[in-house]
This record gives C-alpha cells, sequence and structure tokens, in this order.
C-alpha cells in the first residue's frame, strides 16, 4: 500500500509543479506574432535555376516537385511532379534542356522544352549539385 501513496504523491507533485510552469511561463499575450512571409506550397526549395526566358525554377527534394515561380506575382505552379520531380538541384542547358538530381533515385533526369522526362544517368549515390559548363557545352556540340 506504501507504494500507492508514494507514486499518489509524486503524480500530484509533478502536477502541481506543471501548474506553476504553466503560470510562470511564456504566454501569447506577452508576445507579438508577426508573419514574415505566408506558408508556400513548394516544402523546401534545395536549387534555384533561371531559364533562357529568365523565369524562375525551385528544386524540392522534399516536395518530389519542381516549381515555377512567378516573381511578379509569388504564384507557383508545379512544372515536374511526385515522383520524378524530387530534386536537389536543377539546371537549364544552352538549348533549353532542364537537367535535375533525384537524390531519391539516385539518378539525373530531363527534359527537353515540350519533350518527356528521361533518364540520363543512373546509380549516383548521393548525387547532389549539378550545373552546365562551357568547356562541356563545347564537347557536346562538337559530338553531335
Amino acid at each position: 500500500m506504501l507504494p500507492i501513496i508514494l507514486l499518489a504523491a509524486v503524480i500530484a507533485g509533478c502536477t502541481q509543479d506543471a501548474d506553476v510552469v504553466k503560470e510562470t511561463g511564456p504566454s501569447a499575450a506577452n508576445h507579438r506574432v508577426d508573419t514574415l512571409l505566408p506558408g508556400s506550397p513548394m516544402h523546401g526549395v534545395h536549387g534555384l535555376a533561371f531559364n533562357a526566358d529568365d523565369e524562375l525554377f525551385g528544386a524540392s527534394l522534399m516536395g518530389y516537385s519542381i516549381y515555377r515561380i512567378d516573381r511578379e506575382s509569388g504564384k507557383v505552379t508545379t512544372e515536374i511532379g511526385h515522383p520524378l520531380g524530387n530534386s536537389d538541384d536543377l539546371a537549364f542547358g544552352p538549348d533549353g534542356m532542364l537537367v535535375w538530381t533525384a537524390g531519391a533515385f539516385s539518378a539525373i533526369y530531363g527534359r527537353k522544352p515540350g519533350g518527356e522526362i528521361q533518364t540520363l544517368a543512373e546509380d549516383l549515390a548521393g548525387v547532389n549539385s549539378i550545373n552546365f559548363s562551357l568547356f562541356q557545352t563545347l564537347i557536346d556540340r562538337k559530338s553531335v
């Protein structure tokens, strides 16, 4: 019987301490809440890139999507959705091809303007950043 009485005393003591913390702790009445930016449908942005038309695109690894972001209105539309839109970084090639790293799939995907999504490389565990270089672009043009 003594253990039950001790347990009840401990629980009662915890309840009283919780009430004290509740009464003396921070409250909404003591703070001002400001919204700096409204919520976003993008679920975090990991990479940003502009296409040749100066349109902004955002890559979202967690959102499994690539988004087109209107810089004037702030409107966000899904350019490439779940699941293949999973992207950590993205870039536009000189021919307008959008390429992105898809860490969840250990792959690099690409899509030419108006085209279908293509797998450009796979089995790339930990694939992360991507970009085009002038040197690589010159080599690609010579090999075509």
